[in-house]
């Protein structure tokens, strides 16, 4: 005779039983010869706190330039032990958040365990080859600053871009626009009024967040 009664799907009165316990449950047998002798004995069955996808790994980042650093995370947070893969890859291999400063691709794995059972996930972190040059940065061939809203004004394109020179030339050689800021474009103005449809001239330098150095010149086309 096995007990709880109630936690027992199937097998009753016999050696083996089918269960299905909520939590952790002892489950006691009492066996009665055929003399009238009885003997009990119990077994503790755990229960794993862990559903099938309750355990995730996340970053912050998951594209990055080579030497970030980016911040991992396992869930749940709490109650459980994690272990992180490759273990030398980031700053505690055993908490739930730690940090990893990332220099090549990276699949990082985390094993969480409740003490009962374990479960895996993973998260790649690709780092992202910067290029300082065309295509990644570049300046527009023309511009329309016509005041309808749509390419009005010339800004240097690109990405990871550190700190830029950029001059506007006419074709007599005078600055009609510089800036340093990549966020500050020309509206085609130049001392207070609009320039004549013409083709300028400009020269870009930038240096990019890797300490790479890139210069360039070319034209564009104001069209009114």
């Amino acid at each position: 005779i096995w007990s709880p009664a109630d936690r027992i799907f199937g097998g009753q009165g016999t050696t083996q039983i089918t269960v299905s316990p909520d939590n952790a449950t002892y489950f006691v047998a009492i066996v009665t010869s055929p003399t009238g002798c009885t003997w009990t004995d119990s077994t503790l069955v755990n229960v794993s706190l862990m559903s099938g996808g309750g355990v995730t790994a996340s970053v912050d980042q998951s594209v990055v330039l080579a030497g970030t650093m980016v911040h991992l995370l396992a869930t749940p947070s709490s109650g459980v032990t994690y272990s992180w893969q490759p273990a030398a890859a980031v700053s505690d291999p055993n908490i739930a958040a730690p940090t990893a400063v990332v220099q090549q691709t990276t699949m990082f794995y985390v094993t969480v365990s409740d003490g009962t059972c374990s479960r895996m996930d993973s998260v790649l972190v690709k780092v992202h080859e910067l290029i300082c040059e065309e295509p990644d940065i570049f300046v527009p061939d023309a511009f329309t600053p016509n005041g309808d809203g749509n390419n009005d004004v010339l800004f240097v394109r690109g990405r990871n871009i550190a700190d830029l020179d950029f001059k506007v030339f006419d074709r007599w050689g005078e600055v009609v626009f510089q800036t340093t800021d990549q966020a500050a474009g020309w509206d085609g103005v130049y001392k207070g009024k609009p320039v004549d449809p013409a083709v300028y001239v400009y020269w870009l330098t930038v240096h990019c967040l890797d300490g790479q150095k890139f210069f360039t010149k070319g034209n564009v086309t104001v069209i009114r």
